[in-house]
């Protein structure tokens, strides 16, 4: 028998008869629909799905067959709202790697925001300019916005600043993370597996050694402390990593780190601290089958 194991790469969930999708790279949004389409390669594929620490039993015993495991980057609350429902319907396990900054709002879902704010008002200022949908339409203001806020800072948290200055009510955002009690709720399933996403969500290979054990290390006291776990799964902010950030991650108790490399985890030629992943585009499940034929 053939021995197919991967890793699916999620970020957000939609539902297209509540509001259409102005996400500009399809790959970080998908449907309900075709979330319940990628669900749906259990009978079509055999596919199992298992949890993260299932597949590692999987690929160390060499395990006949096709086993995959689904995975939700940062922490948006329509993980909750709209993936949790069909998950637990289905009896699905699946793994969230959480940016304890985002239900602690230390920093924010800021591409999301810029997207709310554009569409419900229509205009946005971001370091003294204005961007209107009047004079450039939704998207391409939605575009010009997420390029000009990742000119000025692609730290999270100065992100968050920026938009704070211009925004009122800004705390009325916080919705678009999940929360602690949401993450509580999930985990009462039984389904789901909390990994850590560090806890500002910043771009590992800039940072110092230290700085690197220090975002990881609190990632997982806050998780300790508000759902009693120890998270032992890492996905790394941006899927970037390289030989510094790869020495601090195998001095800690980490059993698995996440990439977002796209292939099949070839059972002979594995490194668990930098695992790939598949990507799921939304509306496209050949991007996922054509790696399981």
């Amino acid at each position: 028998m053939n021995r197919n194991y991967f890793i699916i790469t999620l970020h957000r969930v939609y539902d297209p008869e509540l509001k259409a999708s102005h996400n500009t790279s399809p790959r970080l949004e998908i449907s309900k629909k075709f979330l319940e389409e990628i669900i749906s390669l259990q009978d079509s594929h055999s596919v199992e799905f298992v949890t993260i620490d299932q597949l590692l039993e999987v690929i160390s015993n060499e395990t006949n067959g096709t086993y995959g495991c689904l995975t939700f980057d940062d922490g948006f609350a329509d993980n909750y709202q709209l993936a949790f429902p069909i998950l637990k319907k289905s009896g699905i396990p699946f793994t969230i790697y959480l940016s304890t900054g985002y239900p602690d709002h230390v920093i924010c879902h800021s591409s999301e925001i810029i997207k709310e704010e554009l569409t419900n008002k229509g205009h946005l200022w971001i370091a003294g300019e204005k961007i209107s949908c009047k004079e450039l339409g939704l998207e391409a203001a939605i575009s010009k916005a997420l390029k000009l806020i990742d000119a000025q800072s692609t730290n999270p948290a100065q992100q968050k600043r920026l938009l704070q200055e211009h925004i009122d009510n800004f705390e009325s955002y916080y919705y678009l993370g999940l929360s602690w009690a949401q993450l509580r709720e999930m985990l009462d399933s039984g389904l789901l597996t909390v990994g850590l996403h560090t806890h500002t969500h910043p771009n590992l290979t800039e940072l110092t050694q230290d700085e690197i054990a220090n975002e990881i290390t609190y990632c997982n006291k806050r998780i300790e402390e508000e759902l009693g776990l120890n998270a032992t799964h890492l996905a790394y902010p941006f899927g970037r990593y390289n030989p510094k950030v790869i020495n601090v991650i195998r001095s800690m108790p980490i059993q698995t780190a996440v990439t977002t490399e796209e292939r099949l985890i070839t059972y002979d030629r594995y490194d668990y601290l930098v695992m790939p992943r598949v990507r799921a585009v939304d509306g496209q499940l050949e991007e996922i089958t054509k790696h399981i034929q």
